[in-house]
Order: structure tokens, then C-alpha cells, then sequence
């Protein structure tokens, strides 16, 4: 079920793929969980872009700010964390969020 053929909202295509999730085959789980991941992405997009926007043009503070990117995502647990990276870098975050990335996933 490709999320960009569906006319459901959001909130009814996550449920929709939640349930397919629980039977399908472990090919098709990581085709959901990155559906997923995209449509929470869109949801987070106007958060990141205001974080991404006050990042990258204030001023820096440590190498490409990934200070802030880092503390924006200690707190992001399971799926969350790769959806707002997701919707970080489609806002134009530079390499301050993969500096932070690396140091947070060691």
C-alpha cells in the first residue's frame, strides 16, 4: 500500500500501515517502517525547518552547530529519531547534523 496512492489522512494511513505491519514479510516491514518514517517526516517538517532555519543563521557555536542539532535529538527515540533527520535535511540542514548524528550513534 504506497502512501503516495492513498487519500487517506496521515493519521488513518499510519494506523493502516501499523496494522499491515504486524503480518508482513521482512522485505515489506522495511518498506513500511520507511513509509512511515516519511509521513512522519512531513508531519515534523515545519518544527524542523524553524530549528534548521535558527541553526544554520545564527550564529555558531560549535562546528556547524551540531551542538543543537545534538540536544534536538537526544530526546528523539525509536522511529522519531530517523523522521526528524529526515525532515532536518530536507529543511537544509548542513554538516552540523551529521556531526551530531555520528557522535549520538558512536
Amino acid at each position: 500500500m504506497p502512501t503516495e496512492n492513498v487519500t487517506l489522512s496521515n493519521t488513518d494511513t499510519l494506523k493502516a500501515l501499523a496494522t499491515e505491519f504486524k503480518t508482513a514479510d521482512p522485505i515489506r516491514k522495511v518498506e513500511i517502517q520507511k513509509e512511515i518514517i516519511n509521513i512522519i517526516a512531513i508531519e515534523l517538517k515545519p518544527e524542523a525547518t524553524e530549528m534548521v532555519e535558527s541553526f544554520e543563521n545564527g550564529m555558531e557555536t560549535t562546528q556547524g552547530n551540531y551542538g543543537k542539532y545534538m540536544q534536538v535529538l537526544s530526546d528523539m527515540k525509536g522511529i522519531y529519531f530517523p523522521a526528524m533527520v529526515k525532515a532536518m535535511r530536507d529543511a537544509g540542514a548542513g554538516q552540523g547534523l551529521d556531526s551530531a548524528i555520528k557522535i549520538i550513534k558512536g
